[in-house]
């Protein structure tokens, strides 16, 4: 229930100073000469003691005034010598908690009359008075507790409206309480990586750090996005669902799956380790992947001398009898043929065998889609990254970063290669999805013994259909995740502008920081969430009649009455957040509704090239 309005006359002049000084002079007439106003000197005294302190009184009343009416206009940066971790909240900056007075004192300060007691900060952006509201009272740290973040949470802001300054404060917070660290940042955000081995220098942890960066392969740590799985037809999964699926797309992303299932389950029999140039190399050309599968089959059924047999029957195949397997080579014809002899049957090889079998320009057709996308992701360029050698000692995987407590960046490049930094992002993701899968199995719903902080920078870029049920299952695995992006329209764009996935993904997040935004849809994220609240509007009437009796002197009569009113509205406006400074936000969190500033960091990284970073991490 609301509470009841109480009037706060704070846009006026400051009539506290007249008023004290009347009783500042009383005061010193009842000390100077006290027999003027026919009292003992005693009384006098404590009257003009009563009077000096109402004096006080009013002028610290009127001071308040001018504070409030001079902030107003403006709160300044403020800064933090450095970031300092606390082991059960997280800081966000200094603020307030948003409630009926502030949305009342805000509409009140965008009236007319009271424009003239508004002064702008000089540099101040947005709309002040978001701010200037609260700062009658004074600001304290605003934090969240850890226990909720497991809830995750979604920060939205436009370009240069402070969201990448909020980042690095979380993530240095992150860093210094010795969590495992994993940030996601598709553009490769220079000074973030500079923030972020910045703090894992200070926090000693140099050594735990390790960078994945599309535009350093040679200096990067190496990672291969599908070399870890549960079941092969991941492998599958994390491919296809990188082509569209809108449309006739859908048909040809659910034939693109069924090949690439086929070679991932045939590899992951065979042992061979999964990698893009692989999978690549096996779509454009399956007839290798199919005789290795096959002469794995027939040794492991133990069949006597059938090297030989094959070979004596390879000089009689005659391709052309073999339409469908003419392009075959004819050891690959008559090791078939003599499997169909022996009755083998077996899944996977019939299903090779199908691939195997189709025609070329349908099965071009098909993959025409899927083909080009692997060519990208095997290029000689990234190979150092995509595709490490067996046994590399700076290959990672993250159930490794999991056991390590290890920081990890990922670089994506994606301002020089979208689709490549999309691919390898979504990937990566799918892959991570599938590490907290299994670490979630293991531990159950009772909790994880460490927390995994995972920062997902422009995530609309990498998201997929693996984010829900990271979501949903990842709190319980000790996941935090933490995800950046600047409109609805992107998080609609990562799901090809299904509207009603982007906002079952935003219904998933249970707290919401929100700063300077640009289109009103996303701005009704936040402000569809916040309270309703009752705000009180002087309503102003005026009436006039003329008098139609002859017989009197009245020409007209006239009436004027003011009275005042109150309506529901929504504490926010999506205007409200359109309109926000720089560097300011909205935090819907478990504390209710924050108005918050986020700080400059005092003890800024060394501006070293990220080469020298890298070669000293890797």
């Amino acid at each position: 229930m609301t509470a009841a309005y109480r009037p706060e006359p704070l846009l006026r002049p400051p009539v506290e100073f007249a008023v004290a000084l009347t009783h500042a002079s009383i005061a010193l007439l009842l000390i100077v000469n006290p027999p003027l106003l026919l009292l003992p000197p005693l009384y006098a005294h404590a009257l003009a003691a009563a009077c000096a302190v109402l004096a006080l009184w009013r002028i610290l009343l009127g001071l308040r005034l001018q504070r409030y009416q001079r902030k107003l206009g403006g709160a300044r940066h403020f800064t933090i010598p450095k970031i300092v971790a606390d082991p059960a909240r997280l800081y966000l900056g200094r603020g307030f908690p948003w409630q009926q007075r502030h949305v009342q004192r805000l509409k009140e300060a965008r009236t007319e009359p009271a424009r003239r007691y508004l002064k702008s900060v000089a540099g101040a952006t947005g709309d002040p008075l978001l701010h200037g509201v609260g700062l009658l009272e004074r600001e304290k740290p605003v934090y969240t507790s850890l226990a909720e973040r497991n809830g995750h949470t979604l920060v939205l802001g436009a370009t240069r409206s402070g969201k990448t300054r909020l980042a690095e404060l979380l993530i240095g917070q992150d860093i210094a309480r010795r969590d495992t660290v994993i940030v996601l940042d598709p553009k490769g955000d220079n000074d973030l990586l500079r923030r972020i081995h910045h703090e894992a220098n200070r926090a000693g942890r140099l050594q735990d750090l390790h960078v994945i960066h599309l535009r350093y392969p040679q200096l990067s740590r190496a990672y291969n996005p599908i070399a870890s799985y549960h079941t092969p037809d991941e492998i599958a999964s994390r491919i296809a669902g990188l082509l569209p699926s809108r449309g006739e797309g859908e048909a040809f992303r659910q034939f693109a799956w069924r090949f690439l299932n086929t070679i991932a389950v045939a590899m992951h029999q065979l042992g061979y380790t999964p990698t893009y140039a692989r999978v690549a190399g096996y779509i454009e050309n399956i007839e290798p992947l199919l005789v290795d599968y096959y002469e794995r089959l027939l040794d492991s059924l133990r069949v006597p001398k059938w090297r030989s047999k094959v070979r004596g029957h390879e000089e009689t195949i005659d391709p052309e009898k073999n339409k469908k397997l003419r392009h075959c080579k004819r050891y690959t014809i008559a090791l078939i043929v003599y499997c169909d002899k022996l009755g083998i049957e077996n899944v996977v090889a019939a299903d090779l065998l199908s691939n195997l079998s189709y025609d070329r320009v349908y099965y071009d057709k098909i993959t025409a889609s899927l083909r080009p996308l692997l060519e990208k992701l095997k290029s000689d360029r990234l190979a150092p990254i995509l595709a490490p050698q067996p046994g590399d000692d700076k290959s990672l995987s993250w159930p490794q970063a999991f056991e390590d407590n290890s920081i990890v960046y990922v670089g994506l490049d994606a301002l020089a290669n979208p689709d490549v930094a999309h691919a390898v992002g979504n990937s990566m993701f799918a892959d991570l999805a599938s590490a907290v899968g299994r670490l979630y199995a293991s531990q159950g719903e009772t909790g994880a013994a460490r927390r995994i902080c995972i920062h997902a920078d422009e995530f609309a870029r990498i998201v997929g259909p693996h984010l829900h049920p990271m979501l949903s299952m990842a709190g319980g695995a000790g996941i935090q995740i933490t995800a950046y992006t600047q409109t609805l329209a992107d998080i609609e764009a990562g799901f090809e502008g299904s509207r009603s996935h982007a906002a079952r993904l935003t219904g998933n997040f249970n707290s919401v920081v929100m700063l300077r935004v640009r289109t009103e849809d996303t701005a009704r994220i936040l402000a569809s969430q916040a309270p309703m609240v009752d705000v009180v509007e002087l309503v102003q009437s005026e009436s006039v009649a003329d008098s139609s009796q002859a017989e009197t002197d009245v020409a007209f009569t006239s009436s004027s009455s003011h009275r005042t009113a109150s309506r529901t509205v929504q504490a926010l406006e999506p205007g409200d957040l359109m309109r926000l400074p720089k560097g300011e936000a909205f935090a819907l969190l478990e504390t209710g509704l924050q108005k918050i500033r986020i700080p400059l960091i005092d003890d800024q990284p060394e501006r070293q090239p990220i080469e020298s970073i890298l070669g000293e991490v890797s």
